[in-house]
């Protein structure tokens, strides 16, 4: 979404590719009354990274290839990373006290049609898998910060622009690491959830 926020967002592509299966151009209008036809579009990207205005976060996505006729979508290595050392994120961003880092090594999407998604602005897929992704949260207490401010990956997804319908959702190996610094320790509490399936 274009706001005066984001107008400054850093975007970078590495090899970009779109591979037509069988294209033919349609000059008689004969094939299904379009201009062009084609057995299958195939998307591919190597990388992608978007830095984030306020340098926040950065994001970033690996190897990526979208298939239109199998209606699979496949991301490798994708997540965001901090800017800002977690130590220093509450000190340096004073309305977040909380400091995300977000790592996946596989997302696939299947049954997903686009020309739904394009027409409807709806995201209809059959199944949502997520393969060995590590969510981190580190949360300094010690940083004074205003108390109805609400972290960016609580609200992350409320702020999408279109809803969300998947049939099956499956995790697979992952894992949460939440560290909490309270007022007057110097050391922080640390849970882990692992092997999270």
């Amino acid at each position: 979404v274009y706001t005066e926020e984001t107008k400054n967002t850093e975007v970078k592509i590495n090899n970009l590719g779109i591979e037509a299966i069988n294209f033919k151009i349609n000059s008689n209008r004969t094939l299904n009354n379009s201009i062009f036809y084609t057995d299958d579009i195939i998307f591919s990207l190597e990388r992608a990274q978007v830095n984030l205005p306020k340098n926040l976060y950065s994001y970033f996505i690996g190897n990526t290839v979208i298939d239109l006729r199998k209606k699979d979508i496949n991301l490798k290595d994708l997540g965001f990373t901090s800017l800002i050392p977690k130590w220093d994120f509450a000190k340096k961003s004073p309305k977040h006290s909380d400091w995300f880092d977000l790592k996946i090594n596989e997302i696939g999407i299947k049954g997903l049609d686009l020309n739904h998604l394009i027409q409807t602005e709806e995201f209809i897929a059959d199944s949502l898998l997520v393969r060995n992704a590590v969510l981190q949260n580190f949360k300094n207490n010690q940083i004074p910060i205003e108390h109805n401010f609400v972290p960016m990956i609580y609200t992350s997804r409320q702020d999408l622009p279109l809803p969300f319908y998947i049939e099956h959702v499956h995790v697979l190996d992952s894992e949460v690491i939440y560290e909490e610094l309270a007022e007057n320790e110097t050391n922080p509490g640390r849970i882990n959830f692992t092997h999270l399936d």
